[in-house]
C-alpha cells in the first residue's frame, strides 16, 4: 500500500453530508483482511474502489456506514492484503470509535520488530 495515500476529498465530502460537518479521524495501524469480512458481514459498503480480473477481486478502499451510530469507516489497502482504517464521525464519538478498535486487535499485523 502506498503509505502516501490520502483520503479522496470527494470521500470525506460525503461523510461530512451526513453527519453535518467536517468529520473528525480516527486512524489505525494495518490489519489483516479478515478486518473487512466483519465490517462486510455487519455494515453497508456504501463506496469502494475495487479492482477486479477473472480470478480475484482487490478491494483497494472503501467506505463502511457503521449502524446508525453517526461513525464512517474508511478503508485502504490493496495486493499486500493489509488494510488502514480512518474513522470518520462528529467530536462526540471517540469513545466509541476507540472501544471498536480495541475490539479488532486480532486482526493487527505484527510488526516484526517489536
Amino acid at each position: 500500500m502506498n503509505k502516501e495515500q490520502k483520503i479522496s476529498e470527494k470521500v470525506i465530502q460525503i461523510v461530512e453530508d451526513k453527519i453535518g460537518e467536517y468529520p473528525c479521524f480516527v486512524q489505525t495501524p494495518f490489519y489483516t483482511e479478515d478486518v473487512l469480512k466483519v465490517f462486510l458481514k455487519s455494515y453497508k459498503e456504501m463506496w469502494y474502489n475495487h479492482y477486479i480480473d477473472e480470478s480475484s477481486v482487490v478491494r483497494m478502499e472503501g467506505l463502511f456506514n457503521y449502524g446508525d451510530s453517526g461513525i464512517y469507516v474508511y478503508y485502504n489497502g490493496g495486493e499486500d492484503k493489509q488494510y488502514r482504517l480512518v474513522f470518520m464521525s462528529d467530536s462526540t464519538k471517540r469513545d466509541s470509535i476507540i472501544l471498536t478498535i480495541k475490539g479488532l486487535n486480532k486482526f493487527k499485523i505484527q510488526e516484526l520488530w517489536k
